[in-house]
C-alpha cells in the first residue's frame, strides 16, 4: 500500500472549556482487523500518556494544571472506532500530533478517510477549529506550545541540520536518589515513544518516514539525567512538549535547575 502524500483530514468541534469530555472518531476505509485496531489503540494511548504529564498544556496554563486521560473505546461500528478522552486545560493543537501519528498508522494499516474530534462537554458552545498544515513557516501555529508560565531555565542550541544527533540533559540541584531518576524517566520515555510515531515529523519528513531513535535514556551523573537521540527527524517545536512535561515534574516531584538541549 502506498502512503498518502498528505495527512488525513482533521475536523475539530471545540468549546475551549477548562475541563472537557471529548470523543475522537477515526473513519476507516474498511473494518479494522484486530491487529490494526491494537496499533491504533497503542497510538492513542501514547498520545494520552504524554498529555497525562502536562505535555499539551495551553499556553497560558501551567503544565501542573493540565492533563489528559483515556476512557472507553467504542467499536459498535467497526469502520468508525471512537475513543473517549477527558481533557483538562489541553491545547487544541495537540490533535495535530494525533493526526500525524494516524497518517503513519494508515501507511502501514489501511487508508484513513478522516479524523473527527468533538467536544461533548455539557452546556458549552462549540466552534469549528482549523489547524494549518505544517510547513517551515507554520510550525509554531500548527503544533502545541510551551507554557508561558514555565520557570525552567533552558540552555538551547538549535542545530542547522535537522537530522543530526540530539541530546537533552536535565540537571537537578542536588544528588538524585535512584527513585527520582526512575520518576523522571517516565515522562521522558513517554515523549520519546510518541515522537517515534512521527507525530512531529512534518515539515522535516512525512510522518511515515520520520524517525526518532533513542540511544540513551538514563542517569548522566549523580545530579543529571540524559536523553540522547541518535536520530531526530522532527520539528524543533517537539521540544515544547517535553519541556512542559519537565515543568510539571519540577513542580510536582523534584526541582529541576536547568535543561540543556543541544
Amino acid at each position: 500500500m502506498f502512503p498518502s502524500s498528505s495527512p488525513p483530514p482533521l475536523s475539530l468541534l471545540w468549546s475551549n472549556a477548562a475541563n472537557q469530555e471529548l470523543i475522537v472518531q477515526f473513519e476507516l476505509d474498511h473494518p479494522s482487523s484486530p491487529d490494526e485496531l491494537d496499533q491504533l489503540r497503542h497510538l492513542v494511548s501514547l498520545f494520552v500518556d504524554v498529555g497525562k504529564h502536562g505535555g499539551f498544556a495551553r499556553e497560558t496554563v501551567s503544565p501542573a494544571n493540565s492533563k489528559l486521560s483515556l476512557g472507553k473505546l467504542d467499536m459498535s461500528n467497526p469502520m468508525t472506532p471512537v475513543f473517549s478522552l477527558t481533557a483538562e486545560q489541553v491545547d487544541v493543537r495537540a490533535f495535530q500530533l494525533l493526526r500525524n501519528g494516524a497518517w503513519r498508522w494508515s501507511s502501514k494499516a489501511q487508508p484513513l478517510r478522516s479524523i473527527a474530534v468533538v467536544d461533548r462537554t455539557v452546556g458549552q458552545p462549540l466552534q469549528k477549529v482549523s489547524l494549518p498544515d505544517t510547513t517551515w513557516t507554520t510550525e509554531e501555529k500548527a503544533y502545541p506550545p510551551r507554557s508561558r508560565l514555565s520557570k525552567l531555565q533552558i540552555v538551547r542550541e538549535d542545530p542547522a541540520d535537522y537530522q543530526k544527533q540530539r541530546r537533552c540533559v536535565v540537571e537537578c540541584g542536588r544528588i538524585i536518589p535512584n527513585a527520582v531518576f526512575a520518576s523522571i524517566a517516565v515522562p521522558i520515555t513517554a515523549w520519546v515513544a510518541l515522537a517515534a510515531e512521527g507525530v512531529y515529523g512534518p515539515p522535516v519528513r512525512p510522518s511515515f518516514e520520520a524517525e526518532v531513535w533513542p540511544e540513551n535514556v538514563g542517569p548522566y551523573d549523580e545530579y543529571s539525567f540524559e536523553l540522547a537521540l541518535s536520530l531526530f527527524e522532527s520539528s524543533e517545536t517537539a521540544w515544547n512538549t517535553l519541556l512542559n512535561c519537565l515543568e510539571r515534574f519540577s513542580i510536582a516531584v523534584e526541582r529541576i535547575a536547568q535543561v540543556t538541549i543541544e
